[in-house]
């Protein structure tokens, strides 16, 4: 599958993200990967760095959205 995303934006993996400290935006040939956690970012922050409160963010929303799965509606 190839990535196409909304205009103005871009995606990268959040672990190369998490990694570099800098936006790393996925080529449009790319393949997703499964079990990977992908970030939209605005194309004007391409290879930007990213700041440690950034990070947390979005590793607090991921933290949620875990602890939601886990939820039984039985």
């Amino acid at each position: 599958m190839k990535i196409v995303g909304p205009p103005g934006f871009l995606v990268s993996v959040l672990e190369d993200l998490k990694r570099s400290r800098r936006v790393v935006p996925l080529r449009a040939d790319d393949q997703l990967s499964v079990g990977e956690v992908y970030v939209l970012v605005p194309t004007g922050r391409a290879h930007c760095k990213v700041m440690d409160a950034d990070v947390g963010i979005i590793e607090a929303v991921l933290s949620q959205s875990k602890d939601k799965d886990k939820r039984c509606y039985c």
